[in-house]
């Protein structure tokens, strides 16, 4: 799944119930890309919730086809444990279908 936004990208895996309500493990495959940021809410404190993304997130901090602005982009993970790999297989993808290049020009891992 590929998600593109020219704002934030919410991303809420709270299913809820008739009475209450539960977080829900989250496994995505694809590029989240926003201009400004991306949230994703797969639990709360003391929950045991997971989220997993193969594939890219991008929070740019503006319009793509200037620089970015700094303070704008930022993205937050709500979940006790997380993974997100790194696969350029999904770029390649879209580049195959539209006049885009790609060009890594940083890359960092926690």
């Amino acid at each position: 799944m590929n998600l593109y936004a020219q704002g934030t990208i919410n991303v809420d895996a709270f299913k809820l119930d008739s009475d209450t309500g539960t977080f829900r493990n989250m496994s995505m495959m694809g590029i989240l890309y926003a201009w400004k940021g991306i949230n994703i809410f797969a639990g709360n404190s003391g929950s045991n919730s997971r989220f997993d993304l193969t594939g890219e997130m991008v929070a740019y901090g503006g319009d793509p086809s200037g620089p970015p602005v700094p303070g704008v982009a930022k993205t937050t993970i709500h979940a006790n444990n997380s993974t997100v790999i790194f696969d350029p297989s999904y770029v390649a993808n879209l580049l195959q279908s539209g006049p885009f290049s790609f060009q890594i020009l940083a890359w960092h891992e926690f």
